[in-house]
């Protein structure tokens, strides 16, 4: 992975750990959101830790748009850049192209796969597809919301000091039950 894909991982896994973004933002609500100026006000506000550190490591946009099939919410399609400025609309369009074709993707993978059959997959789309994915076991196994499974692997992650995808990647896998 080149220099630009580790600091979108880096910042993706960021905004897992601190529970703020555009990203998490986006698959929450299921909506694009498109933040043209992290330096904004609206933007400082709304995701403190995250836009200081986007802009410390010079990134000055986030756009995310939600990969979904039908009802079903698979991930983010997520794209930084340096430089302040919306998408223009082809540029918008090809993002939601590429969402689509995301979606379609990964339910050709997964239909049937084992999890070790997914080692080949964009890491990406593949860690953020096991964060929601074990974020449903948890919340299915404690009988809570989404959010709250969210902060329960946030917080493993921090107690184990290791990347919440890990952590994740565990709980998927069967290898790591949470407990009360």
């Amino acid at each position: 992975m080149g220099e630009a894909g580790e600091l979108g991982s880096y910042l993706e896994e960021r905004q897992i750990v601190m529970g703020e973004g555009p990203v998490l933002d986006s698959s929450r609500d299921s909506i694009p959101v498109l933040v043209d100026d992290l330096s904004r006000q609206e933007s400082l506000t709304l995701w403190p830790m995250f836009s200081h550190l986007a802009i410390e490591r010079d990134i000055a946009t986030a756009f995310c748009i939600p990969v979904r099939i039908g009802a079903a919410n698979l991930g983010v399609l997520s794209a930084y850049r340096k430089s302040p400025g919306s998408l223009s609309p082809s540029e918008y369009s090809d993002a939601l192209i590429l969402a689509s074709f995301a979606g379609a993707e990964i339910v050709r993978e997964l239909a049937g796969a084992s999890a070790e059959s997914l080692d080949h997959m964009n890491p990406l789309t593949y860690d953020q597809s096991y964060v929601q994915l074990a974020a449903g076991m948890v919340a299915e196994q404690f009988d809570i919301g989404i959010v709250e499974s969210l902060v329960r692997i946030r917080a493993r992650a921090f107690s184990s000091d290791l990347p919440v995808t890990k952590i994740a990647r565990l709980i998927v896998e069967g290898r790591l039950i949470l407990e009360r």
